[in-house]
């Protein structure tokens, strides 16, 4: 890159000059500790459900170039078309998770996958970072609404008005797979988003009523949602195995860790939902310490990059997208601790999964495009 200088106008010079270098590191880093890991952890995993040692690492060294390529690919868009594909790739998404209803199959009482040609996809994943540009996009609408009800004037943001319905249509099909923890990120992304933007009180409100009403329908009509609540507050013997020995396998790594590869307490879904208990049990606490604080350079580069900018849909995207990065982070984590009722949701660009990942090398290229010193 050296051969790039300051004046170059070229498409990949400027895209250079104007890369926030910190968060690129910060991704770089991430992905190089889950290829370590995912060799530490998933040859047990592969034997353990009769598949070849290299199962895992195989497919994972074919997954991981092209999430960096896409999220090179989205990082040196411009907004204009940054908007364009954010549009194309929720259009697509939410397609397939139509076709998911008829044809895609099921594991363990969730229907949310698809297989065509022995390529298996999560449509779900994809329409997070689109959802997050997309509402983003309506919410930094300014024209007003106005609305009529008998004698009552209603003026409401155009923005609003659109976003609205985009959330409950994303959250309605997230619902009946059903994904509870999808449905709850999709939740928080539109809240932070609504509220970095702006809204009155009685909205705020509203959007919490909203979300505990999810949250209780969820409990209410999902058994699988209703049986690891109920498990995590009143815990029987058997209850909560994965977690139990996650913790097992975390305390029995101290500082430093027992070595990488050393096969120690086999955690089920290791290489994928519990992967941060491999980071704790092989590698230490202060490795577990080193993930926390990439994830950690990546938001506070985010704001930085966008705190002197003066362009709503710039500002609201970048947070609507750290919010669904450190939010998954946040919520693996504390699950593969007991701190919450454990949920199937993956560590960002360490737990193993092609749709999880290159969802996530979207997501990057997106707030790197959006974060860019320059706009191009």
């Amino acid at each position: 890159m050296d051969k790039f200088s300051r004046t170059d106008t070229s498409l990949l010079g400027s895209w250079w000059w104007n890369l926030d270098k910190w968060i690129f590191a910060a991704v770089c880093a991430l992905c190089v500790i889950g290829l370590v890991l995912l060799f530490s952890a998933s040859p047990e995993v592969a034997e353990h459900i009769g598949k070849a040692p290299d199962f895992f690492i195989k497919k994972q060294a074919v997954f991981l170039p092209l999430a960096l390529s896409v999220m090179l690919f989205f990082s040196i868009l411009n907004e204009k078309w940054l908007k364009f594909f954010a549009l194309i790739v929720f259009i697509l998404a939410f397609f397939l998770m139509i076709a998911v209803i008829f044809k895609g199959y099921e594991i363990k009482g969730a229907k949310r996958w698809i297989s065509a040609k022995g390529i298996t996809i999560q449509p779900s994943e994809f329409i997070k970072p689109a959802f997050a540009v997309l509402c983003a996009w309506f919410l930094s609408i300014k024209q007003t609404v106005t609305i009529t009800f008998r004698k009552y004037i209603f003026h409401i943001k155009k923005g609003y008005f659109l976003a609205t319905p985009l959330f409950a249509v994303t959250a309605a099909m997230l619902l009946n797979q059903p994904d509870f923890g999808m449905t709850v990120t999709i939740c928080v992304i539109f809240g932070t988003e609504c509220f970095i933007f702006g809204i009155p009180w009685k909205a705020v409100l509203l959007l919490a009523t909203v979300f505990i009403g999810i949250i209780g329908s969820a409990y209410t009509f999902i058994p699988h949602v209703q049986i690891r609540i109920n498990n995590f507050f009143n815990p029987g013997e058997n209850d909560n195995y994965q977690v139990k020995v996650a913790i097992e396998a975390f305390s029995s790594g101290g500082l430093f860790g027992t070595g990488p590869g050393e096969k120690g307490i086999y955690v089920p879904d290791s290489h994928t939902d519990f992967i941060l208990a491999v980071v704790g049990e092989q590698f230490g606490l202060f490795m577990a310490l080193l993930v926390l604080i990439l994830y950690t350079v990546i938001f506070i580069r985010g704001i930085h990059d966008i705190y002197e900018k003066n362009n709503a849909f710039v500002i609201v995207s970048v947070c609507g997208l750290l919010t669904q990065l450190i939010f998954q982070a946040i919520v693996n984590m504390t699950s593969t601790l007991g701190l919450i009722p454990p949920k199937g949701m993956t560590l960002p660009f360490i737990s193993y999964g092609g749709s999880s990942l290159l969802s996530t090398g979207m997501m990057m290229g997106m707030i790197l495009a959006l974060c860019s010193v320059k706009r191009r």
